[in-house]
């Protein structure tokens, strides 16, 4: 990795973050559904989720097991000022649903699991396996490019208040 990559890195590493937390807000508010291609795609947080204050890893939030995107204590961790680091996502389309853990700060994708590919032949499978790894690229791409379109755009204004606003909303811990 050379030196402007680094610092590209360094300088708008925040977009990461970002991104999960526009996905993590859509899928609360509006159920996570979104078109690409003119299809709907559902993103859905899993069950794992990882905040850390952006100063020190030690400030560190491993929240598991359930659906820990709407627990208390992911909102809490928000209102202090941690950053999605990772977190465990599927992401559906059709009848197709790859589940991933993605690491905000290098976009690296981690334990996926692609759609179940039919046939016996196992040179098909393997060739089905890729499409569906070159499938979750492309989705993701278009979520990314959605959101920064979002990012840059007049509308972001008014969506980043509305976003504070679902931070700061009290959650029933029932």
């Amino acid at each position: 990795m050379n030196d402007a990559m680094i610092d590209q890195m360094q300088r708008y590493g925040f977009l990461g973050p970002e991104f999960l937390l526009w996905l993590w807000y859509r899928f609360d508010t509006d159920g996570g559904r979104f078109a690409v291609d003119g299809e709907p795609v559902d993103v859905i947080f899993d069950n794992q989720l990882t905040l850390e204050g952006h100063l020190a890893e030690a400030e560190t939030s491993r929240l598991s097991g359930g659906l820990p995107a709407n627990s208390p204590e992911a909102y809490q961790a928000l209102r202090v000022g941690k950053r999605v680091a990772k977190a465990r996502i599927r992401l559906a389309k059709g009848a197709n649903e790859w589940t991933f853990v993605i690491d905000t700060e290098t976009f690296n994708i981690g334990g996926l699991k692609v759609p179940q590919v039919p046939g016996t032949d196992k040179h098909d499978q393997i060739i089905e396996r890729f499409y569906m790894i070159e499938e979750l690229d492309r989705l993701l791409d278009d979520l990314y490019k959605q959101f920064l379109e979002h990012r840059i755009g007049a509308p972001w204004k008014k969506e980043f208040k509305e976003m504070a606003e679902w931070v700061n909303e009290p959650v029933d811990d029932a």
